[in-house]
């Protein structure tokens, strides 16, 4: 078969599927378990996660008391502090809690991660016609 004649529309149609199911699939399952890594002690800062469209893109998950409803923004710098080194963690209700709790999270799922995202990625493309 030529490329002339070979039907390329599938690979877009996957390309969409993949951007509109596994981005904000694995943002989920990278939420939950980076949860308990995150300090806790009122829960405000661990309940305050949250994935925009734009974030989605960037690969990012935004911890923030108050977001700026416009930007989608965090608008006090409270998560920064706790997660660049704020001292003072306390581990009452999240034992694992840390700084830079993302790192300590991938370095502890990470493989397991891309294990998911494969999974999910295959069965969304068999599924994509």
């Amino acid at each position: 078969m030529g490329l002339k004649k070979a039907d390329f529309s599938r690979l877009g149609r996957v390309a969409d599927a993949m951007h509109d199911e596994l981005l904000p699939f694995m943002a989920d399952v990278i939420r939950t378990d980076t949860d308990p890594y995150v300090p806790a002690r009122t829960m405000s800062l661990a309940t305050s996660a949250f994935v925009n469209e734009a974030d989605l893109q960037e690969g990012r998950i935004v911890y923030g008391n108050t977001v700026n409803s416009e930007t989608g923004e965090p608008v006090n710098n409270y998560a920064q502090a706790q997660h660049d080194g704020l001292p003072g963690k306390r581990r009452d209700m999240h034992p694992q809690a840390t700084c830079r709790w993302d790192e300590a999270s991938t370095a502890a799922n990470g493989t397991a991660w891309q294990a998911i995202a494969q999974r999910q990625a295959d069965a969304i493309a068999r599924r994509t016609k």
